[in-house]
């Protein structure tokens, strides 16, 4: 995914350019690469979308991890 990242991320991506935020596209951190990485503000945001074919019971595992 790092190398073909989704179209919603990549919408996002442009849009959080625009905006003028400071973040990170997909940054490796521990064992995980997140979407999105705003490291001044100890944020990370997962975006899900039709390539993501994992089930909500592991995302909510994903969630507790982080």
């Amino acid at each position: 995914m790092r190398r073909k990242p989704a179209p919603t991320e990549l919408v996002f991506k442009r849009r959080l350019i625009s905006a003028g935020f400071n973040f990170k596209f997909q940054q490796i951190v521990g064992f995980y690469i997140p979407d999105f990485l705003f490291p001044e503000r100890m944020l990370i945001i997962e975006l899900d979308g039709e390539t993501h074919t994992k089930t909500g019971e592991y995302d909510r595992g994903e969630d507790w991890r982080l």
